[in-house]
């Protein structure tokens, strides 16, 4: 299909709106709002331009009274209205252009985000997480919806726990999606999501290195315990390296269902922010790692080197 004149325009001045030469775009849309000036999307097009450029307020007002005009039913425009509008201070007219628009096409998710967005600066923050929500349920594979959730939940409703914990599980799948998400959050949001990561990174050290402490006392147990089944074993001529095996693979099992239980008790919640943490203090992971197979082993295979020893000893 043939792109036509008003498509063409439109696409030329959308791609100067995405390199962010405001002006160039002003001057492109302007051109065309020449031979075609009852086309909507060029006033909404010409509003954000002028949006984004210092002391064009008005012009960008009047650019939207044109568009709402030719178009007061196009769900494009409203949204586009709504959001130039709340670029601008302007949170009721913003909220009423996105919720016409919402009414008119139910599946965006965008003017979803943009509703939240809109009733997070009016302090209407219950309002604005449903709809912040409703976004991510309609497009869970974006990143930046769960970000906008993300930033609803920390700035405003920081000493709510829950919130707290649903906004880090947001925060965490949206850099599972994409890993430069994050650092689409405002200065707040992100200043926020980074104090609680460094509590976080604190507590899960400090409780990981109990968690350590204890894997350790288990694994000298299960070792001692081997130890003394090894000898009753080796007592009745069985060959030392297949109990060594055995009590290898027993007590594998026995740390591995420890951990499999934590796992599943932590929730996914807190699985995801596991996850993030093992990859923030990997060293410190691996080092605790490292102590409890020492720990657990090591005897095992002491014993053993023992009784080969005592063995070599006694044939010569």
């Amino acid at each position: 299909m043939d792109e036509t004149r008003s498509d063409a325009a439109l696409r030329r001045s959308g791609v100067l709106l995405m390199q962010k030469r405001w002006l160039d775009a002003i001057d492109q849309v302007k051109s065309a709002l020449g031979a075609e000036p009852d086309n909507a999307r060029l006033w909404c097009q010409l509003a954000v331009a002028h949006a984004n450029v210092s002391g064009h307020e008005d012009d960008a007002m009047g650019a939207l009274r044109r568009a709402r005009f030719f178009a007061p039913d196009d769900p494009e425009v409203l949204r586009v209205a709504g959001s130039v509008l709340l670029d601008l201070g302007h949170r009721r007219q913003a909220l009423a252009a996105l919720r016409k628009s919402a009414r008119l096409e139910p599946g965006s998710a965008l003017v979803h985000a943009l509703l939240a967005k809109t009733l997070h600066a009016m302090y209407r923050n219950g309002a604005a997480a449903n709809e912040a929500r409703a976004a991510v349920f309609l497009a869970p594979r974006d990143a930046s919806y769960r970000i906008v959730l993300a930033e609803v939940l920390l700035v405003g409703f920081v000493a709510d726990e829950g919130m707290v914990e649903e906004a880090r599980s947001q925060v965490n799948i949206a850099m599972e999606l994409d890993d430069q998400s994050e650092s689409s959050m405002s200065t707040q949001s992100a200043q926020v999501l980074h104090r609680l990561r460094q509590q976080d990174t604190r507590e899960f050290i400090a409780a990981e290195a109990r968690l350590a402490h204890w894997s350790i006392l288990a694994a000298r147990v299960i070792a001692v315990v081997g130890a003394a089944a090894l000898g009753v074993l080796l007592y009745r001529r069985v060959e030392p390296a297949t109990a060594a095996v055995l009590l290898a693979v027993v007590g594998g099992v026995i740390l591995l269902a420890s951990v499999v239980r934590g796992w599943v008790k932590l929730g996914p919640v807190g699985r995801s922010d596991l996850r993030f943490l093992i990859g923030t203090n990997l060293r410190v992971v691996f080092s605790r790692l490292v102590r409890v197979l020492v720990a657990w082993v090591a005897p095992i295979l002491l014993l053993v080197l023992i009784w080969w020893a005592f063995k070599l000893t006694s044939a010569n």
